[in-house]
């Protein structure tokens, strides 16, 4: 039933803790198939010392953890891929979980899970979106793209969600090349026109700023979400009853945009976001606070934000 798909890019030291979260399901229909993205560690190595039928690994040069997951996609043999980074873990029922929204949800292009995020220092949050479906344990995600402005991220992260194949293929996958937001922009465009199921529990555990974590730097390409987003406005894609959360999500990844320019100093980039009409409209309190820190030295800026 299920096709877990890993991309495996320096991460000797976890790679097995998330084989294992698989292997340890209470849903046993799946295959897993690890993509070695041009690893330097032993990572691939690990893999294969664990002993099960169930994993494929696939090895290519380094291309990037896109080009990885559509990899995984493309061999997978099964119709519904579900993603787990090689540095996060799944509760021992998430597929079991993910298996029950599709038999009520047959026809949705998103099942996922909340999940927990884990802070370096062990500081454990979750998503809070715990009162949508009212004591039910999943449902639908009516607007998508509200929840995700009024978070301020996604309800779902690199590790708690899954695509029926023939509706990530129609969708055209991941999109290769974008530094940041490429699964936002992949869950955007699904969103647009399938219902998007969520199951209120954390079955997924997020561990952020691991050893051999993407560390990213600001380009053009990084919000390529936004772009998604505008384009489907201009193209009629968006239904209307989402078109005004899709625009205060614009706002949002602008905002994202400048904070992120902040940090590294780029003053034109800010310049040309600060400039928004909408980026005020949604976010009045951090658009003042941009324009406030885009206003000091920036050692002094680096300074307080530290």
């Amino acid at each position: 039933m299920f096709s877990v798909i890993i991309p495996l890019y320096n991460k000797e030291k976890y790679i097995r803790r998330a084989i294992e979260s698989v292997l340890n399901q209470t849903e046993q229909n799946f295959e897993i198939i690890v993509v070695n993205d041009g690893s330097i560690d032993n990572g691939v190595e690990v893999v294969r010392q664990i002993q099960s039928s169930k994993i494929v690994i696939f090895e290519q040069k380094n291309e990037g953890v896109s080009a990885a997951r559509n990899k995984g996609a493309s061999i997978a043999k099964n119709p519904y891929l579900a993603f787990l980074d090689a540095d996060d873990i799944w509760d021992t029922n998430f597929l079991a979980s993910v298996r029950q929204m599709i038999e009520v949800y047959p026809n949705a292009g998103i099942y996922g899970t909340n999940n927990l995020f884990v802070y370096p220092d062990g500081t454990m949050i979750k998503n809070e979106v715990c009162n949508l479906f009212k004591g039910k344990e999943f449902g639908i995600l009516e607007d998508y793209f509200k929840i995700f402005s009024d978070l301020q991220r996604s309800p779902f992260s690199n590790s708690n969600f899954c695509i029926p194949k023939k509706i990530y293929d129609k969708v055209g996958g991941y999109k290769v090349g974008v530094k940041l937001t490429e699964d936002s922009d992949l869950w955007c465009r699904i969103a647009f026109v399938y219902s998007v199921i969520y199951f209120v529990k954390p079955l997924a555990t997020y561990f952020l700023a691991q050893e051999g974590s993407t560390h990213t730097v600001f380009e053009n390409k990084c919000f390529e979400v936004e772009n998604t987003l505008r384009d489907a406005l201009k193209n009629g894609v968006v239904k209307d009853i989402h078109t005004s959360s899709v625009k205060r999500l614009i706002a949002l990844q602008q905002l994202g945009l400048i904070k992120r320019a902040l940090l590294t100093n780029n003053k034109m980039e800010i310049i040309s976001k600060l400039f928004c009409f909408s980026l005020f409209k949604y976010y009045p309190k951090e658009f003042l606070k941009c324009i406030f820190a885009f206003c000091l030295p920036y050692n002094l800026f680096i300074k307080i934000k530290k």
